[in-house]
């Protein structure tokens, strides 16, 4: 009981209130603009978050490579089935590209809530830090290429080197990998950078939220009912699943790294896409991105338990 008052106060009731707080002031204050708010947040704040994030890994253990394998033929299934049904749909192809970003950008912060399921603390925090790497490179590069507004796909491409986030990244990992000295003042200041990332996208999320979210217009988002559904089909059961099939081939003898990837396919759409979208999107796109948000998170708590249960059975520590 002594743990567990504050630990639904850190994890639940603050984000809760910092969120409601963003709901309140985009509702309240009408001049108040959302996109200024999240290029901050994407060009001066999130830089620090990546760098740091970038510079704490270990490049020469054996899970870098193993995770890296994993990431890249997860996300690479993930995408081509997820393109092939909304090209189905016959989504046109802006709206496409809205949904592969909310297929696509997970909760990196929601990643830390797995970390006690995962056996040795030291070890998860390991696995945990090397997946919220890869996935803020694929933020960096697809999240970026998807949600640009120029219209060519090569102006898109393009578009990934217009902006600090892959740079920062490159910068954290050479740093990881060849170990200079970084000055305390100068850590002091990333860490104080870094630690403003999440409540500044928890306050994005719900400015979005007030301002794009009214209830007495809910007649009008039924027609986001099929697009919201492939996004949840996709990020909270075809990706763990698909992770349960990848995991067992390759052999990785790791039950706790089994288990990481498993748990952490199956995280809700990441604020980070509040941000993206509330910089590049339109109105729809933004009311879209917060439902999928919102609505993904809710039902983790459901599918969350359940993913926990299949991999005690199936990856036992």
């Amino acid at each position: 009981m002594n743990t567990f008052i504050p630990v639904v106060i850190s994890k639940i009731l603050l984000p809760v209130t910092i969120f409601l707080i963003g709901a309140i002031l985009g509702r309240k204050i009408e001049r108040l603009d959302d996109r200024s708010v999240s290029a901050m947040g994407l060009f001066a704040f999130l830089p620090f978050y990546f760098f740091r994030q970038a510079m704490s890994q270990t490049p020469a253990a054996h899970e870098f490579a193993l995770i890296l394998f994993f990431i890249f033929f997860h996300t690479l299934i993930l995408f081509g089935a997820a393109y092939k049904i909304f090209q189905l749909l016959e989504v046109n192809p802006r709206n496409r590209r809205l949904l592969m970003i909310n297929t696509l950008l997970i909760s990196i912060f929601g990643m830390r809530f797995i970390q006690p399921l995962l056996g040795d603390p030291a070890e998860a925090l390991q696995t945990v830090n090397i997946q919220i790497f890869y996935h803020a490179l694929i933020f960096s590069t697809l999240g970026i290429f998807q949600m640009s507004n120029e219209v060519w796909a090569q102006d898109r491409f393009w578009s990934i080197f217009k902006n600090p986030l892959i740079y920062v990244l490159g910068l954290g990992l050479a740093v990881a990998l060849f170990r200079p000295t970084v000055p305390y003042p100068v850590l002091e200041v990333m860490d104080a950078m870094h630690a403003v990332v999440y409540p500044l996208c928890l306050l994005v999320g719900g400015i979005l939220f007030g301002k794009h979210v009214y209830f007495s217009e809910i007649g009008e988002y039924l027609a986001f009912l099929p697009g919201l559904a492939a996004c949840v089909f996709f990020r909270l059961i075809f990706s763990p699943l698909l992770a349960m099939g990848i995991v067992p081939l390759m052999y990785m003898n790791n039950a706790a790294l089994e288990r990481s990837l498993v748990l952490g396919s199956g995280m809700p759409t990441g604020l980070l896409a509040c941000l993206l979208v509330s910089y590049y999107g339109k109105s729809h796109e933004k009311r879209f991105t917060i439902f999928c948000v919102v609505i993904t998170t809710l039902l983790h708590f459901l599918t969350l338990p359940l993913l926990e249960y299949l991999t005690d059975i199936w990856f036992p520590l």
